[in-house]
């Protein structure tokens, strides 16, 4: 069985398509586009449009590799937050005839988590602290022998903060507003009690993939753990760099420079409240966990 998964998430729209065969899944293709739809200036109409027009884009693409798949589409903190999300919904399907499945907080978190688990290297842990930093939430889970014990959906996106603290993304940014998402973060993030002592800390989404990608460059198996102090520095570094420089000097695209900075600033209150000094990443999140629900 053939599945194209479809991600529409706050910053970015995103596909795999993977092959179920005696149980075991492939990946056969998966690419990404640039939306941000979250807080976005567009009528839904135009939303929808955008929308409908990357998942034909998606069809037409997994078309090339196979004839026969089934779809399985699924929205994030952008639609579900959204008070224009039925009409959305119903406009996209009459465009595409593919129906969107908005996602609860909880459901985000516990499938994101389900993906992680498809990282072979973190199934010897017996704790697990899983984040997802999205653009419009922050989801937590904290699993015991990889089973779900607590999920948290937060609304401190990347993109979310960046609307909500820095007026002007293309400029250098003082530290003190650093500062204040961090605190904002913290206000949330320290009423969390964590359930066990001795814990893994794994994070992704793309906000951990730019950190590890501004740290180390190319992907490694040995360069997958993400400093507490290395992201400080980095968060420091960068926060005085406008625009331009932050994507030449990192070589990043725009659309992930300019929530770069939120985006970091989340990641280091959390591993701050929660005490982690290492945050391993894994590439396997939502999307992972869409097809091994829906495949498995």
């Amino acid at each position: 069985m053939d599945l194209l998964c479809i991600d529409i998430g706050s910053n970015t729209v995103k596909c795999s398509l993977s092959r179920s065969k005696k149980s075991r899944i492939t990946e056969i293709f998966s690419t990404t586009k640039d939306l941000r739809i979250f807080n976005s200036t567009n009528s839904s109409e135009e939303i929808a449009e955008k929308i409908s027009i990357a998942i034909e884009d998606f069809i037409s693409q997994a078309k090339e590799h196979t004839s026969d798949f089934s779809i399985r589409a699924v929205a994030t903190s952008a639609l579900r937050e959204s008070k224009f999300k039925d009409s959305i919904i119903a406009n996209v399907a009459k465009k595409t005839s593919v129906k969107i499945e908005i996602l609860t907080g909880e459901q985000e978190a516990e499938l994101s988590f389900k993906g992680a688990m498809q990282d072979n290297f973190l199934k010897k842990h017996k704790n697990t602290v899983f984040v997802d930093l999205g653009g419009g939430s922050f989801e937590i889970v904290f699993a015991k022998n990889m089973k779900v014990i607590e999920s948290y959906s937060l609304p401190l996106g990347a993109v979310r903060m960046m609307h909500k603290f820095i007026k002007k993304p293309k400029e250098k940014v003082p530290y003190s507003v650093i500062e204040k998402i961090i605190a904002e973060c913290n206000q949330s993030l320290k009423k969390i009690q964590i359930p066990f002592d001795d814990f893994m800390c794994v994070g992704a989404g793309g906000s951990v993939s730019a950190a590890r990608h501004m740290l180390y460059g190319k992907f490694t198996k040995d360069n997958n753990v993400i400093k507490l102090e290395k992201l400080e520095s980095l968060l420091k570094k960068i926060s005085d760099m406008n625009l331009d420089e932050r994507c030449g000097d990192f070589k990043i695209k725009e659309s992930r420079a300019d929530i770069i900075l939120p985006a970091f600033a989340c990641l280091v209150s959390m591993m701050q409240c929660f005490g982690v000094k290492k945050l391993f990443h894994t590439t396997s999140a939502l999307r992972a966990g869409l097809i091994a629900d829906t495949l498995l």
